[in-house]
């Protein structure tokens, strides 16, 4: 038997008492390859990057696609409500990328092993009783930091000193646009919150950046943004707006900087949580991982704004785009 395939087969056994009768029989999956659900909100073109990530840190760790796993990604293809049906489908371990998959995953499972890739806010949202301490069939990571929305207020005011008016384009998070009001009042600064949670809510929300030319814009990472990113980077180049995007896979849109998660850092680690899973760790007593912000800086869109960028910013970036 393959050294690989014996582990997985030992610590299937051993893990038999957590997993309960949602996974296979350990003898079964010993004859074929461990089947890992991918779970995505939207469309195969908007997540090649983040699956391709997910391909990788399995293949780092020794898992071979079609041998020792198999790889059973579905889309939702923005439609939130496929979502339920499509996480029903028996799998050993489901990978979900983001917020609405994990909720979907949590109703329709209490026992398969759940590996959540950035999602917000994990423990307000219910999916585990603490970072540290998950306590269900739920772990993986967080694509956002404590104070994130205050952390990208002073990094634009720290660029752009003479700014006083950011707008911030969210999806109904409360306590973040709490957050940032907080934040701008120790700034000096106003913030005009833009709720997009859907189509017509962006063209609101770009209609407002029009007619209003707020000195900056902040872009909550989400499904619908990402999927967005060129046209919200497009207005903001018209409009002389400087664009702070949430994730480095934003920045392919040409937008201003972004300060915040790799995506595909995270899906990449998400194979070393499968990994421990399959060796017998209960996802019960994995930890939930923090992400590590990047800030990349697009010098072309900056000169294109007529913006200079300070050099003690300019020297904490993670990447410039030249």
């Amino acid at each position: 038997m393959h050294p690989l395939r014996r582990a997985v087969l030992a610590t299937l056994l051993a893990g038999a008492s957590l997993l309960g009768a949602a996974m296979p029989a350990a003898a079964q999956i010993a004859q074929r390859p461990v089947r890992i659900g991918v779970l995505f909100p939207d469309t195969p073109t908007a997540r090649t990057q983040m699956l391709e990530a997910l391909r990788q840190g399995l293949q780092e760790l020794g898992y071979s696609e079609g041998r020792e796993v198999t790889l059973d990604v579905r889309y939702a293809e923005d439609r939130e409500e496929r979502l339920g049906q499509l996480a029903l489908e028996p799998v050993d371990i489901l990978v979900t990328g983001g917020t609405t998959p994990t909720a979907a995953a949590q109703l329709a499972t209490k026992t398969i092993p759940i590996v959540m890739v950035g999602v917000g806010d994990p423990v307000a949202r219910g999916f585990v009783a603490s970072m540290s301490r998950p306590g269900g069939n739920i772990t993986g990571s967080s694509d956002a930091l404590p104070g994130a929305t205050s952390l990208r207020l002073q990094l634009l005011k720290d660029t752009l000193p003479s700014l006083s008016r950011i707008a911030i384009i969210h999806n109904g998070a409360v306590t973040s646009i709490a957050e940032a009001q907080a934040a701008a009042d120790k700034l000096g600064l106003t913030v005009q919150p833009l709720d997009v949670r859907g189509a017509a809510g962006l063209n609101a929300a770009i209609v407002a950046i029009r007619l209003t030319r707020p000195d900056a814009l902040i872009v909550a990472p989400n499904p619908l943004t990402y999927a967005s990113r060129h046209r919200i980077a497009s207005v903001g180049l018209l409009q002389q707006v400087p664009v702070l995007f949430g994730w480095r896979e934003f920045m392919d849109a040409d937008g201003f900087m972004t300060y915040g998660a790799h995506m595909a850092a995270l899906y990449r680690r998400a194979g070393v949580f499968v990994d421990k899973i399959l060796k017998g760790a209960p996802p019960a007593e994995l930890p939930v991982e923090m992400p590590r912000f990047e800030l990349v800086i697009n010098l072309r869109t900056a000169n294109a704004l007529g913006v200079t960028i300070p050099p003690e910013i300019l020297s904490a970036a993670d990447d410039v785009i030249q």
